[in-house]
């Protein structure tokens, strides 16, 4: 059986199931079941491409540098995929070995964006680095989209081997892989290092052959600070975005946030001005990649490797509208729904929120967690936010409508745009727009500037029900999405990722029905089955009490809920041995 992970859709409300976005495991060609007769027949088609200019972009993030955004790779078109690329050769059991190489001289870091992905069951997708250090995948029909596009993380280096590895009983014609961009990283892959050579660490610094400098040094990595050592939740709740506008890419930070159902969607608040030509489509965030725990996971890191992982693909819920011709911002909020749930192994954090306004300042600690330049990620500290902040009020900004806040430790960049700014509590109270005051610090970023120290934050009291530029709706207001339950409340505390790890073989049997579902204490569970075993659990995955139902003509079992919080919980049936799992919604 394989282990799958159950999502819950708070818009439709059922299952859906999806495993974590890499699972693991070593390609054919490295396995030493196979690689003997692998190497046997070496040729694999090498594609070279032509480089960009890359100093050239550097030279224009450093003159003319696009406001509020951090460009950190160049787009190269290719037209490459299975049907008219690479190498296929079959082994003595049925298996075949899809190869192909991709090379752009001289580059440091390559990243592959897709605009058909779609896998055939009994299909594995790895790929990796020149040194075999760097394994991606494998990927498998588990990860299709549904809109067929997608894109996977950078990977250190000038070159990368593509390897699909495919059963004998596949119909390769089936299989639908094209790639139609390959990303050339210039800026923050310096963190790749460590993959290259035995030898290599993880960079905090430019070192030999990656001479690009990143965020500014007096920037403070998330994990040396000891002001914030009790804020990690906020931390794992933290996470550096990539993504593709027009022929570049780009680096933002966006906060995973949690909902009043409590019910593990995985949302993600950023700032809409990340995104600027102010989509609504699905498409436009399909090939967004998401990166968790991007940083130096100690204050002083000698590791041989990142510890970060990722997820692609993200839907549209809401947002602020941008005008990006106008350099004043009023609501700066942009909200996506990941297409599918981390794995628990990811230690997320739905972070909460705080949607009270203030009239005068707020005095107590408050916490930044960003990713300037594209850097790793930082940690900046103030101890005093005015409610009466604005962005640029002279070019169409709006007056009250930012916290505004300068830190005492740390700063922001360009690329921090998005991330939270959270109070003393914990709690999200604004999105940061930006900033406009350098430090008095001397060292600069990657462009060439200095980090801001005071920095204006969207309020999530004004977020919340936004109506400034049209008519409010769900799609241009956070209320509907965070508070679903139509709670009304104004603060809610963050949970622990929940994604629920069991193992499945099958959902709901149509001859098993709960009632009342939503309920606030008492469900009943008629069952035509023989005698079953049952279990409860929470959305963590922990089994809180077992329950054996015995046949008794079909009349409902009572179970209680009346001593747990109000939630999602699981009942988990096992019977002539095949389990079964009902999702039943508390409500107090």
């Amino acid at each position: 059986m394989k282990k799958l992970f159950f999502v819950i859709s708070s818009i439709c409300g059922y299952f859906s199931v999806s495993a974590q976005y890499s699972e693991g495991g070593i390609p054919l060609s490295m396995d030493p079941m196979t690689s003997g007769e692998v190497s046997a027949q070496q040729y694999i088609q090498t594609v070279s491409l032509a480089p960009p200019d890359i100093e050239a972009f550097r030279y224009q993030d450093k003159t003319n540098p696009e406001p509020g955004l951090c460009r950190i790779g160049a787009l190269v078109a290719t037209d490459l995929g299975i049907k008219n690329s690479g190498s296929i050769l079959s082994l003595r059991d049925g298996r075949k070995i899809w190869r192909l190489k991709i090379q752009m001289p001289g580059m440091q870091a390559l990243g592959l964006y897709y605009d058909q992905f779609h896998l055939s069951e009994g299909v594995k997708y790895y790929i990796f680095n020149s040194s075999g250090r760097q394994i991606l995948g494998a990927y498998t029909a588990n990860e299709n989209p549904d809109d067929g596009i997608w894109a996977n993380e950078k990977v250190q280096g000038e070159m990368m081997t593509l390897e699909m590895d495919i059963d004998a009983n596949v119909d390769i014609s089936t299989i639908r892989m094209h790639i139609d961009k390959v990303g050339v990283f210039y800026k923050e892959t310096q963190y790749l290092a460590a993959y290259d050579i035995a030898t290599a660490n993880m960079r905090t610094t430019s070192g030999p052959g990656f001479p690009y400098k990143g965020s500014s040094a007096c920037e403070i990595n998330a994990a040396c600070s000891t002001s914030v050592s009790s804020y990690t939740n906020q931390s794992n709740a933290t996470m550096h975005i990539e993504y593709v506008k027009g022929s570049f890419i780009y680096g933002g930070t966006g906060t995973m946030v949690n909902n009043t159902l409590q019910n593990c969607t995985p949302y993600v608040l950023t700032a809409s001005h990340v995104e600027p030509t102010n989509s609504t489509t699905n498409s436009t965030f399909s090939n967004w990649v998401f990166y968790y725990h991007y940083e130096a996971p100690t204050c002083v890191y000698s590791g041989s490797q990142p510890s970060y992982k990722t997820m692609t693909g993200a839907y549209f819920r809401a947002r602020a509208s941008y005008d990006s011709s106008v350099t004043g911002i009023k609501g700066d909020f942009l909200l996506l729904e990941l297409k599918s749930s981390p794995a628990l192994s990811y230690n997320y954090y739905f972070a909460g929120w705080d949607t009270a306004d203030a009239i005068s300042p707020l005095v107590e600690t408050f916490i930044c967690y960003h990713h300037p330049s594209g850097d790793i990620k930082k940690v900046s500290t103030g101890t005093t936010a005015f409610p009466n902040g604005s962005f640029n009020l002279s070019n169409g900004g709006l007056a009250n409508s930012h916290w505004d806040i300068t830190f005492n430790e740390g700063g922001i960049e360009e690329g921090s745009s998005g991330s939270a700014l959270f109070n003393s509590t914990g709690r999200i109270i604004g999105i940061l727009s930006g900033g406009n005051t350098s430090s008095s610090c001397t060292d600069t970023n990657s462009s060439g500037q200095k980090m801001n120290i005071r920095s204006e934050f969207s309020k999530l009291s004004l977020d919340w029900s936004y109506n400034i530029e049209s008519p409010s709706t769900p799609s241009s207001r956070l209320r509907d999405w965070l508070d679903p339950s139509g709670s009304r409340a104004s603060t809610l505390d963050g949970m622990a990722g929940c994604t629920v790890g069991i193992i499945a073989t099958k959902t709901k049997r149509q001859d098993e029905i709960i009632y009342p579902n939503p309920t606030n204490s008492i469900v009943y569970f008629d069952m035509q089955n023989a005698d079953s075993k049952a279990a409860i659990y929470n959305v963590r995955g922990e089994k809180l009490k077992d329950i054996f139902l015995k046949n008794n003509n079909s009349i409902g079992y009572k179970i209680d809920l009346s001593n747990y919080p109000s939630g999602v919980y699981f009942l988990r049936v096992t019977a002539n041995n095949s389990t079964y799992f009902h999702k039943i919604i508390l409500n107090k």
